[in-house]
């Protein structure tokens, strides 16, 4: 399996297919170095890529988004010329912030205890 590819993660995420290709490419280069692969079971090991393409799914939701990809309740509508407003949703933070996000520290909690992060240089 080895580093992933952007179509691993639109093959979960479709509506990520439109991410800018210059995005995705920064993305890639990060996760692909972010988790200590021996405690994930290697390269080859699926627990490692899913980890990846769930890390990789996050950052590009909450990079296209700017929000955390996560929008409130509706607080106003309006039906001429149309508008909606939302509010404002209590954040948990980091990984918190998308079902991508949630996912990850789920694998990583089942898997091997918690997050095996590799630290930045």
């Amino acid at each position: 399996m080895a580093a992933i590819i952007w179509t691993d993660v639109t093959a979960f995420a479709a509506d990520l297919s439109t991410v800018a290709a210059g995005a995705q490419t920064k993305i890639l280069a990060y996760v692909n170095e972010r988790f200590a692969v021996a405690e994930l079971g290697g390269e080859t090991s699926v627990d490692l890529h899913m980890a990846r393409v769930f890390l990789a799914a996050h950052l590009a939701t909450t990079t296209a988004t700017g929000s955390g990809g996560v929008a409130g309740p509706v607080t106003s509508e309006s039906a001429g010329s149309l508008s909606r407003s939302y509010g404002m949703l209590a954040s948990t933070g980091g990984l918190g912030t998308t079902g991508f996000g949630v996912q990850l520290k789920d694998l990583l909690r089942v898997c091997c205890g918690g997050p095996r992060l590799t630290p930045c240089r």
